[in-house]
């Protein structure tokens, strides 16, 4: 298995799409194999890849946002994108699938995302030029990298990201699809944070990040309102908010 992630990775921080493709398609097998074990003896890849991704050199999200960086950088050149932007915007919206997995599994490796360049990509992929299905894929990625990560949260707010997440969800020319998704995304960041002695330093109350979201949304109250109605997360534990 180490040579497989090895190999993925090569793929995966070349700056051509077509092998960045053979690098997402190891790790999609990968991913595939341990989720759907066919029998007991299928357990054990599972806990090597795990204890694998806990290094550096075979973690997977770390080529993954690599290859992320790289095709957004390819949109940027018009012609040769135009040529190939169904193929891009595929391999995009697989890669933030990918990423969505992978943090799901190995909670650790959203640790990679306590940086400002990574989570900036989420960003670039939230613009309004962007297909539906890429901004509804990186609204779904983004909450589970930022999942019992207020440093994470933090980092997102000083780049600016809930102030373009607040843009593109008024937009005129952004779909019903975003639109739900952002709504979503709103609910989860209005939820608590985690109560513990490492996140004490970044983590906001409740009512901190419904003033802060505020500066830029008008109905926020309302939002909070909703999500103490209906409950789409369940039962919050309000107990240090």
């Amino acid at each position: 298995m180490e040579d497989l992630l090895i190999n993925a990775r090569h793929h995966l921080c070349m700056r051509n799409p077509k092998l960045i493709r053979i690098g997402l398609r190891q790790i999609e097998s990968i991913l595939h194999h341990i989720a759907r074990p066919s029998n007991i003896n299928d357990k054990i890849p599972k806990e090597i890849f795990l204890k694998l991704q806990d290094s550096h050199l075979y973690n997977s999200v770390v080529p993954c946002i690599y290859a992320l960086d790289s095709l957004l950088d390819y949109q940027q050149n018009e012609e040769a994108y135009f040529e190939n932007y169904v193929f891009i915007q595929r391999l995009m919206d697989d890669l933030l699938h990918v990423i969505e997995g992978l943090v799901l599994i190995h909670p650790l490796s959203q640790t990679f995302f306590e940086d400002k360049t990574a989570l900036h990509l989420f960003i670039q992929v939230l613009e309004p030029n962007q297909i539906t299905s890429l901004q509804v894929a990186a609204l779904k990625a983004l909450v589970c990298v930022m999942v019992d990560r207020p440093l994470v949260v933090r980092l997102f707010e000083s780049i600016g990201g809930l102030h373009q997440i607040c843009m593109l969800f008024k937009h005129r020319q952004t779909s019903q699809d975003t639109r739900l998704q952002i709504l979503e995304f709103f609910y989860f960041y209005l939820s608590p944070e985690p109560y513990n002695i490492e996140d004490l330093p970044y983590r906001k109350t409740r009512k901190d990040k419904q003033i802060y979201l505020s500066k830029y949304l008008s109905n926020v109250q309302d939002l909070r309102k909703d999500l103490d109605t209906f409950k789409p997360f369940g039962k919050l534990d309000e107990t240090f908010d």
